[in-house]
């Protein structure tokens, strides 16, 4: 693979930092891809290298897998002269054919204008077609677009990108990269089951599509190069429990490559877990009418039912008062069924001073805690 660069001196210092940026970036992509690490080093079998071209052409750096130099090589490329096309495809083209025969041959022209020295490079580059060679042309400016058109493979949609602003440099060389590479993945399918201690929602991919049945989540992916694709969603704790609880119970992965991938399980941590419990303050009283002055003790009922078993609460941590999980512990209690709808409920009586509940308050609140985890129940009074 050879990237050809314009450096004649119509390229500014802006835009040859972009177009720096950009092959830096294009370098990056054909590193990754190779074999699926940023290291520095292009594998298996892949090279690159650098042709770049003023009023005659250089070879900067031959076939390479070195990545790094490939870069060092990039910043040492400053503009000036005239533009000599033709010298540039003459020099590419014998890097790559006298490479491996059975390595396929991509040629990346880069130019930001006319063809002002040397020969017609139309021949040289059907030349380079002819013997096998994939040509991108990028275009900055005003070039000529019917140019790039005659050099580049087909079909031209594909083949050709002009820019009228370097600052879309970068854009395309990772769009000629991900075109170029090899997809490390194909026919990719992920499966997801989410702890029954969340529900899920919102679930979106960037690429491929992402379904959800239940805690169930599915993801495919037609392929994958060098990119990153995310899966997002949005886990709510729909349990009642404290503790610490794995996202999902499992995640399958498979692509045509046979591929074995792993994925991170993250943990939650939980806690001051309440879950809501129904109150009558002052059973069969409506409304819940209690003189501020009063010394006796006033009523309060848990109501039970089928998930919320009264019997199950530890009296000892039960307060009632006009403030969420605080107030005075309870006198004493009894089992009955106060809504009478043959669940057990439990009436709870307190000290009304204890409460400090007084005519500027609207609600009182019952806390406690119920096999092990804390509930919370509230009803409105009217305090005289």
């Amino acid at each position: 693979m050879m990237l050809v660069l314009d450096r004649s001196g119509s390229m500014s210092s802006s835009s040859i930092a972009s177009l720096k940026n950009g092959a830096h970036k294009f370098i990056d992509i054909i590193d990754e891809s190779s074999d699926g690490q940023l290291d520095g080093v292009i594998a298996n079998g892949s090279r690159v290298g650098i042709v770049s071209f003023a009023t005659s052409a250089t070879m900067d750096l031959g076939l390479t897998t070195d990545a790094i130099a490939l870069k060092t090589a990039i910043n040492f490329i400053s503009a000036g002269g005239a533009t000599n096309h033709e010298h540039a495809f003459q020099l590419a083209q014998g890097a790559l054919s006298g490479s491996q025969p059975t390595n396929e041959k991509v040629m990346i022209m880069f130019t930001d204008g006319v063809t002002t020295t040397g020969g017609d490079p139309n021949n040289d580059a059907e030349a380079a077609r002819a013997a096998g060679t994939e040509i991108f042309a990028i275009g900055l400016g005003s070039v000529s677009v019917t140019a790039l058109n005659n050099w580049a493979s087909d079909p031209d949609s594909d083949h050709v990108f002009i820019t009228p602003s370097a600052t879309d440099l970068d854009n395309i060389f990772q769009g000629i990269g991900a075109i170029i590479v090899t997809p490390a993945a194909t026919n990719i399918q992920i499966s997801g089951t989410v702890n029954s201690t969340f529900t899920v929602s919102n679930v979106s991919s960037t690429k491929g599509i992402a379904a959800q049945a239940g805690n169930i989540i599915t993801w495919n992916i037609d392929s994958l190069g060098s990119e990153v694709a995310t899966l997002t969603y949005t886990i709510t704790h729909a349990g009642s429990q404290d503790g610490s609880f794995q996202v999902n119970d499992l995640i399958t992965y498979s692509d045509d490559q046979g591929q074995l991938v792993t994925f991170d399980n993250p943990t939650v941590n939980i806690s001051n877990c309440t879950i809501p419990a129904s109150i009558d303050i002052k059973p069969h009283s409506d409304p819940n009418s209690y003189g501020s002055k009063s010394q006796g003790s006033i009523p309060v009922a848990l109501i039970g039912s089928i998930d919320f078993d009264v019997t199950q609460v530890d009296d000892s941590t039960v307060l009632f008062g006009d403030a969420e999980n605080s107030g005075t512990p309870p006198r004493k209690a009894n089992l009955e069924d106060v809504n009478m709808d043959g669940i057990l409920d439990k009436v709870y009586h307190f000290e009304f001073t204890e409460t400090h509940l007084d005519p500027s308050d609207t609600t009182g609140y019952l806390s406690g805690i119920i096999n092990g985890v804390n509930f919370l129940g509230s009803d409105s009074v009217n305090i005289r």
